[in-house]
């Protein structure tokens, strides 16, 4: 009697398991044979793996491919990487055989369209308080060098002998900051720094973070 309510309960629990999977739809079409995994309002979403002509392993969201997952076509080609509302969108790699050999296509998609490869900016700004606006652009590829100026109202401000730097010789002249002699990338610098308000009222604290990721003649402006 206890294996049989013991029997009772498992098939009991199983077909309440298995039960969303079979009524859980797919609404890609060429994956909708076979679904397994999450599934709301009958529809895949969440983690799951979907077959049909293609198969698909991924996130899903209201019954379509979204977020990031891996697609395996019919014919050998594989898409790893972004989707939305089951088409390729956002950061991806396609690989596929043309004439015996692979060809990748990796980078930016849009409704399934290559755009092209992601464009990497060459520096970032890691933090900046109080700080108006600022340029950042690579003058030269001649010489690894990084000029700073900072101008509060539109006059040149001195910029402060406490900058910190990853790397390269710290010189000021004339009121700017010129790091010389750098030898290793990202260039990171740190600067804190005071400002006098534009109206000769009491000064503010400023800070600048950023990094330089390739080689070259930087010019770094900040404005307040």
């Amino acid at each position: 009697m206890k294996s049989s309510t013991i029997t009772v309960i498992l098939l009991l629990f199983f077909s309440t398991f298995l039960y969303p999977q079979q009524s859980c739809k797919v609404l890609l079409k060429d994956i909708t044979e076979e679904y397994l995994g999450e599934c709301k309002k009958n529809l895949a979403h969440g983690k799951g793996t979907a077959k049909g002509l293609h198969t698909y392993k991924g996130e899903f969201k209201n019954g379509y491919p979204h977020g990031h997952g891996v697609m395996i076509y019919q014919d050998g080609s594989t898409y790893t990487g972004q989707w939305k509302k089951g088409e390729r969108n956002g950061e991806g790699t396609l690989v596929s055989i043309v004439q015996g050999k692979d060809s990748i296509a990796d980078g930016i998609w849009k409704n399934n369209e290559y755009l092209g490869k992601k464009v990497v900016n060459p520096y970032e700004v890691i933090r900046k308080t109080s700080v108006q606006r600022y340029i950042i652009r690579k003058a030269s590829d001649d010489v690894n060098k990084v000029t700073i100026t900072i101008k509060n109202g539109g006059n040149s401000f001195p910029v402060p002998r406490n900058i910190l730097s990853s790397s390269g010789t710290l010189n000021i002249l004339m009121g700017r900051a010129v790091f010389e002699n750098i030898t290793t990338y990202p260039f990171e610098c740190e600067m804190r720094y005071s400002v006098p308000t534009k109206f000769g009222g009491s000064n503010y604290d400023a800070e600048f973070n950023f990094k330089i990721l390739e080689k070259g003649n930087w010019i770094v402006e900040i404005y307040h």
